[in-house]
Parts: structure tokens; C-alpha cells; sequence
């Protein structure tokens, strides 16, 4: 009898156990699922903010304004890009023509090809413009955030004198903060000041 009430305290505890990994798993896969939805409610949620106010601010100009832009999770990095200029064929992001882009030039911090190929196919001024970066530099879906201008005089990363027609901002905590000062038909966006 002894022997029997041991089998059963066993066996009940092996199918606590089984239930109880069984649960956590489910749990597991419920907070993984809204963590994903919570991600791309606020990438969608981007997108529509920064169509909106560059379509905003972009018919008043000179008007300039601070945005906060709050990113999905795991985002380090967004590049913003020129897509007039890149449209233009009298210019050329490709480093070994004309003035070197950093986002085109492998020894560049910013270099990206997949962002890079998709800037030098660029037909118009219109299209994505914007992407997300993550810790491993690989870029979720692009977003089209209207017509920005970006015009940076950067010294500091080798290319003297050369206009910088995109702009790569870190992160921090889960935020990146810009300017954007209306054209009338356009945004210049660039870093808000710090």
C-alpha cells in the first residue's frame, strides 16, 4: 500500500509539473505576441505621425518644430534620406563618383547597402525615406514619410566639404528626437539640437 501511495504522489507531481511548464509556455507565447503587436501598432503609429507633420509643418514655411519620435522596441539606429537629391541624375550616392555619401561608402560607420541600393534606385522624390535599424543593422520595413530635405555640412567624417543628403540618428531610450522646418513644399529635417 506504501508503494502504491508513492506512485500516485509521483504521478501527481509529474502532472503538475507537465501542467505547470505547459502554462508558463502559453504565457510565454502571450507576452511574446503582444510584445510583437505593441511593436507594430508604434511603427505604424510613427509612420502616420511623421507623414502627418511633415505634410503639417511642410506647407508652412519656415516654421520649425521639435518631434519626438517613439520607436519599436530593439531600434537603434533611423536613417532619414534625401530623396530629391538622390532622384536627381546629375547626383549619385555612390562614393566613387562625385561627393561621397557615407551611407554608400563601405568605410563609413553609416554604410548600409541594402539602404544605399534602394537610395541610388530612387525615380523620384517621393518614397521610403525612412528606416528602422536594429542592434544587428538590419532594417525593418521602410517608411515614407513625405518629402524631407536633409542638407548637413559634415566635416567630421572624412568627407570634406561634401553635403551630407542623409541622416543616421541613434537612439536613446527608445527615442530620437528631430527638427523640422517647413519649405512650403517640403520639410528640412535634421538632428534637434542638444
Amino acid at each position: 500500500m506504501r508503494r502504491a501511495e508513492i506512485t500516485g504522489t509521483v504521478l501527481g507531481y509529474v502532472i503538475a509539473a507537465i501542467i505547470f511548464a505547459m502554462i508558463l509556455l502559453y504565457g510565454y507565447k502571450i507576452v511574446f505576441k503582444f510584445q510583437n503587436d505593441a511593436d507594430r501598432i508604434t511603427s505604424t503609429q510613427l509612420a502616420v505621425d511623421l507623414k502627418a507633420a511633415v505634410k503639417k509643418i511642410g506647407a508652412d514655411f519656415g516654421t520649425i518644430d521639435k518631434r519626438e519620435l517613439k520607436l519599436p522596441s530593439g531600434i537603434t539606429k533611423v536613417c532619414f534620406l534625401d530623396m530629391f537629391w538622390a532622384s536627381d541624375p546629375d547626383n549619385d550616392p555612390d562614393p566613387s563618383s562625385g561627393p561621397k555619401q557615407g551611407i554608400c561608402d563601405s568605410g563609413n560607420l553609416d554604410y548600409h547597402i541594402g539602404i544605399c541600393d534602394a537610395w541610388k534606385s530612387a525615380t523620384s522624390n517621393e518614397g521610403e525615406n525612412v528606416y528602422l535599424l536594429n542592434q544587428n543593422d538590419i532594417a525593418s520595413d521602410p517608411i515614407d514619410a513625405g518629402p524631407i530635405k536633409i542638407v548637413l555640412d559634415d566635416t567630421t567624417n572624412g568627407y570634406d566639404s561634401a553635403q551630407q543628403h542623409y541622416l543616421c540618428l541613434p537612439t536613446l531610450n527608445g527615442k530620437v528626437e528631430i527638427k523640422l522646418r517647413g519649405l512650403g513644399d517640403s520639410v528640412e529635417l535634421s538632428e534637434w539640437p542638444t
